[in-house]
């Protein structure tokens, strides 16, 4: 009676229409954050049951903290003082941008898109970004590709541990980097891609395939983030260029905080309607 009790008080003060739905934000429908007094700042059904997840969401799981929700199986959110993650379900790739760390975890299951692990399949790293995390990807189990780039000089202990699906892993730059156990339980990785002029015969304890060109990059031409905002859509590129594009009216939100590409505003150079 207590927990029923509860739940209703919790979803009535979130303004949730019924368990498990977001209410109607009218013009900014697109995004839903929860009050920061919240353990976490957004709550993303995870099972039929919505109320007991809610409940465990706000009670304190760590699995919410810095993300936000976005209609379209879109999340977002920080994992470093200057860097940002975004996961895209329909597509599985997860983006890491931004200048400098990564956030390093001190358990496997303490990185912000732990829930959505096994949707991860691509990894890509922007440029900038100089260190990946203890722990970050580790049990990302449907994760098949990385990219790494050369600004990355350094990566946690068990960072891809046990992505057991993982077998295609490009590193474009020339750091000799000698982490151990990075790839533990790896056991569909049979070497890592690096460019020819690489001079060391391992990364991270897996042997090299010298096969990319001297002037390998990561694909540039993947947005770092892009959804819709409103009846229109964006879309930030990796130059700094956010695009605003389609018919309609934008939407007008309520805060300035709550805008979709609030976290890579300091990204942005340019805007193009």
């Amino acid at each position: 009676m207590f927990l029923k009790t509860l739940m209703t008080s919790l979803l009535s003060a979130l303004a949730l229409t019924t368990p498990g739905t977001v209410a109607d934000q009218g013009a900014n429908s697109n995004q839903v954050d929860l009050p920061k007094s919240n353990a976490v700042d957004s709550y993303v059904p995870m099972s039929t049951n919505a109320e007991l997840d809610m409940y465990d969401a706000l009670k304190g799981g760590e699995q919410g903290k810095n993300a936000k929700y976005l209609k379209g199986k879109t999340y977002s959110g920080e994992c470093g003082t200057n860097v940002t993650w975004n996961l895209d379900t329909s597509t599985g790739l997860l983006r890491i941008s931004g200048n400098g760390e990564m956030c390093s975890y001190t358990y496997y299951d303490s990185y912000p898109w732990y829930s959505y692990r096994s949707q991860i399949k691509k990894v890509v790293i922007s440029e900038g970004v100089t260190s990946i995390g203890n722990f970050a990807f580790r049990e990302c189990t449907s994760l098949s590709s990385i990219e790494i780039p050369s600004s990355v000089t350094s990566i946690g202990s068990s960072a891809f541990g046990s992505c057991t699906s993982l077998s295609d892993v490009k590193y474009c730059g020339e750091s000799e980097i000698s982490s151990t156990n990075v790839f533990d339980s790896c056991d569909k990785l049979g070497v890592v891609q690096v460019p020819t002029d690489y001079s060391y015969d391992s990364f991270c304890g897996v042997s090299v395939s010298k096969i990319l060109d001297e002037k390998c990059e990561v694909d540039p031409s993947l947005p770092l983030i892009s959804g819709k905002c409103g009846e229109t859509k964006y879309r930030l590129s990796s130059d700094g260029t956010l695009n605003i594009s389609g018919n309609g009216k934008m939407c007008s939100y309520t805060s300035y905080d709550s805008y979709p590409w609030y976290s890579y505003r300091s990204q942005i150079k340019k805007v193009v309607i």
